[in-house]
């Protein structure tokens, strides 16, 4: 008698709780933290946006506003310290508008490289979202150089290289890759003395004699200092030191190593680029 009594006090028991879990979970209803006395905005996408603009291009960008709450129409404004940008006077959103993506005008010569950071202002900027976001703008300038390349082998004449101004260049190399796609472009940097620098950057797939398609990096290897390395950790010690500037012959002087991050190296072969304009 005992031991029944016990057991139907506990069956009892466990069907009480059983009850009020389920009377909880039923009734359970998500509301949003409260916003009051906060801002209601923040900004969609990365922190760092690199963008780039040939001439005839509309010097333009996007931003993306969204709302944690929009229950209620409002509008929200954005602040800059760049004097190239044109702002909105403000952005109104709709009740039960979430997001709107905005478009900002911007003013800049060609050859120049401008870093730009756009803000909710902080009247309007939430605490539920990343507030500020960085747009570096480069507007190129077309240049053409006679490439000589020893690793492709090949000479391109006339080829387009992009100037964005303080060094910085882009080159483009006119073909596919193992995966049928275009070639990234090789960033360069030549310093004011004259030294040209190439970090380490992905370029084109490439297959190894295994079969196996990877992507290919390259990277500055004046100094042989890149030579026969692979790995991420040794390659992050290197100089990235490509070469020289050429006044006499306007042309870059350089020399690239070229790898498959933690996989192997392929080899390394000078690089000529006379500056036709």
């Amino acid at each position: 008698m005992i031991m029944k009594s016990i057991k139907s006090k506990i069956t009892g028991m466990l069907a009480c709780a059983s009850l009020l879990m389920c009377g909880c979970v039923e009734s359970y209803e998500y509301e949003a933290a409260s916003l009051s006395g906060e801002g209601n905005a923040f900004i969609v996408g990365n922190a760092v946006t690199t963008l780039g603009f040939k001439p005839g291009d509309a010097l333009t960008f996007s931003v993306t506003i969204q709302r944690p709450d929009s229950s209620e129409a409002g509008t929200v404004h954005l602040s800059t310290t760049s004097k190239i940008v044109t702002l909105p006077e403000g952005i109104n959103f709709a009740k039960g508008e979430k997001s709107k993506t905005v478009t900002l005008s911007f003013q800049s010569q060609e050859a120049t490289t401008d870093t730009v950071k756009i803000s909710v202002a902080p009247a309007d900027a939430s605490n539920y979202g990343v507030t500020s976001a960085t747009y570096i703008l480069k507007h190129y300038k077309v240049r053409h150089v006679d490439y000589v390349s020893g690793w492709f082998e090949k000479t391109w004449n006339n080829l387009e290289i992009l100037e964005a101004g303080n060094g910085n260049f882009s080159l483009s190399i006119p073909l596919n890759d193992a995966n049928n796609n275009a070639f990234l472009p090789i960033e360069i940097v030549k310093h004011t003395d004259g030294k040209v620098f190439v970090r380490p950057q992905d370029v084109y797939a490439s297959r190894s004699n295994k079969g196996d398609v990877l992507m290919l990096r390259v990277v500055g290897n004046w100094t042989g200092d890149a030579s026969r390395l692979y790995n991420d950790a040794d390659i992050a010690n290197a100089s990235t030191y490509a070469g020289n500037y050429n006044a006499n012959d306007d042309a870059f002087e350089l020399n690239f190593a070229w790898y498959a991050p933690n996989y192997g190296w392929w080899g390394w072969n000078d690089e000529k680029l006379y500056f036709l304009d």
